[in-house]
């Protein structure tokens, strides 16, 4: 009895690293960006003072939402970033960015539309 214990003990462990293996070769394995790879699409990484907890990324994402032709809203609290993807046409202004920061309560300090990859530029 003991011996089919370990024989199922191991078969289990087996099964779990071919899981787990078949899981990391079906990863990307391209070290650029998956994000900008979309077209049609453009993104800004726009940075802020006063984003601290995850009810202030909440308010953000939602601010953004409102905003047509906004696809998806990435906030990282620890670098005061957020990354807003839209459609091609999406554009902002610096004094449309500093309206809804402050009236969000929070200061506005840059933004940046980030370039293709180089993944665009091959189709």
């Amino acid at each position: 009895m003991k011996k089919l214990s370990v024989l199922i003990s191991e078969l289990l462990i087996g099964l779990t690293f071919f899981l787990a293996s078949s899981l990391i070769v079906s990863l990307p394995s391209s070290s650029e960006p998956i994000e900008n790879t979309v077209d049609g699409q453009s993104q800004f990484e726009i940075r802020a003072d006063g984003l601290a907890c995850p009810y202030c990324a909440y308010g953000i994402e939602k601010k953004f939402m409102e905003i047509e032709g906004v696809k998806s809203i990435d906030v990282d609290l620890n670098k005061g970033l957020v990354k807003v993807t839209g459609v091609a046409s999406l554009s902002f202004n610096e004094q449309q960015l500093k309206t809804l920061f402050t009236d969000s309560g929070f200061t506005y300090r840059s933004m940046k539309k980030l370039a293709k990859s180089k993944r665009d530029d091959k189709k």
